[in-house]
């Protein structure tokens, strides 16, 4: 039996301290704190294996239309003349927008002003000419028409004399064979057979003379006809050559118009999202006087995401988007796919001036890459309604690149080391 190395009497003496002994006071039991223990480490295990953590990728970029916003520029500096549609519009291809004045000011007066003035001028006098001298041609044409119904009427006279002096000339003919009868059996004398003879070749001279005169009647007719035709002709082509003034005077008012105006027309169907100009104010060279949407094209997101991000960006893959006028604290995120990546980078200069701060902040030198994101609604519930987006509203969005169980995140590095070990 072991026997103690102090006496017992010892132990109690130093047992019997006067300021008294010293006592551990224990809130919970030691089983209770190690159970919470266990099921604090059962809980982290199970979150490890059942866990997923998320990678996403944070990107930025605005609301445009599908197809792409259409920007109306001026060509020349000016003021805003007229403005023919109102925000948002519906426009047809062709139809006119804006009308910049590009005239330009000179102590009397502006230019294109008195350039057209006097065009209209010129366009007067002609169309007075015009009606001049085809108010001669008429008269002229009307004088020669009575002169050609006169010689009508005379050439009708003609025939009948004609006609008169032919019976008369048949009738004479049978009386000399008549008197040739009697000559032969010597009831008449060889003169009186002579004179019948003379009456018939005056009656053939007359006929002769008739004819001759019918015949210069006829060719005084077919003169003036013709005279008549070459009137027409001379008309014609004295209008033809004031027609060709009157549009040379018209080419003339087009390019005066054109250095005047300049209309700004919608190259196709759409719907005008911006008029930022009013009449009056000036205009200069390359400024952005419209903004025109595609009709009925829906709204996609272009987000401009760097090289170090783009890597793994692939069409398909879940975006989460934030609208700058639509918190997400309180108005929640929205959601998207991304429909297509672009295969080249995009400059500096083809990035919407909302985002030029993509190209002059932190890592400007690196390169953007456009994705295109359609969106899961084109609305945003907002107190109960549905607002709809609008055309060139700027947002955050979070590219959802990979899903991953946290056991997995945590030893990826052992997993990386063990595999390129095995290679």
């Amino acid at each position: 039996m072991d026997q103690p190395l102090f006496r017992p009497e010892v132990m109690q003496a130093r047992a019997g301290q006067w300021l008294g002994g010293v006592r551990l006071n224990t809130g919970l039991p030691w089983w209770a704190m190690t159970a919470g223990a266990a099921l604090l480490a059962g809980a982290l295990v199970a979150y490890a294996f059942m866990g997923e953590m998320t990678r996403k990728a944070p990107v930025s970029g605005m609301l445009v239309p599908a197809g792409g916003m259409m920007d109306l520029h001026a060509a020349a500096a000016g003021r805003v003349a007229e403005v023919r549609v109102a925000e948002g519009q519906s426009v047809r291809q062709g139809e006119g927008i804006l009308v910049p004045a590009l005239d330009r000011a000179t102590g009397g007066g502006e230019v294109g002003t008195q350039v057209a003035q006097q065009i209209a001028q010129r366009r007067a006098t002609l169309e007075a000419e015009r009606v001049l001298r085809t108010s001669q041609i008429r008269l002229q044409q009307q004088s020669l028409a009575a002169r050609v119904q006169g010689m009508d009427a005379e050439l009708r006279r003609a025939d009948d004399e004609i006609a008169l002096a032919q019976r008369r000339l048949v009738l004479a003919q049978q009386q000399a064979a008549r008197v040739d009868q009697l000559l032969t059996a010597g009831f008449l004398s060889p003169t009186q057979a002579q004179l019948q003879q003379q009456e018939v070749i005056d009656a053939k001279t007359r006929v002769q003379q008739l004819q001759r005169a019918r015949l210069a009647l006829a060719r005084d007719r077919a003169t003036l006809a013709a005279e008549s035709g070459h009137l027409a002709a001379q008309l014609q082509t004295e209008l033809t050559q004031v027609d060709r003034a009157v549009a040379a005077l018209a080419q003339e008012a087009a390019e005066n118009d054109a250095r005047r105006t300049q209309v700004i027309t919608a190259p196709r169907d759409g719907t005008v999202t911006l008029l930022p100009l009013a009449v009056g104010q000036p205009v200069l060279p390359a400024q952005l006087v419209a903004a025109l949407a595609p009709a009925a094209a829906p709204l996609q997101a272009h987000l401009f995401a760097p090289s170090r991000t783009v890597g793994f960006a692939q069409k398909g893959q879940a975006v989460q988007l934030r609208y700058a006028a639509f918190p997400y604290q309180k108005f929640g995120l929205q959601q998207g796919t991304v429909a297509s990546v672009s295969r080249s980078p995009v400059s500096p200069a083809q990035l919407p001036p909302a985002l030029a701060h993509l190209a002059t902040g932190t890592g400007a030198r690196e390169a953007l890459y456009q994705l295109t994101v359609e969106l899961g609604s084109q609305n945003v519930l907002a107190y109960g309604e549905a607002t709809p987006l609008r055309a060139g509203m700027t947002l955050d969005a979070a590219i959802v690149q990979d899903r991953r169980r946290v056991i997995e995140w945590l030893l990826e590095p052992l997993i990386a080391a063990t595999a390129r070990r095995a290679a």
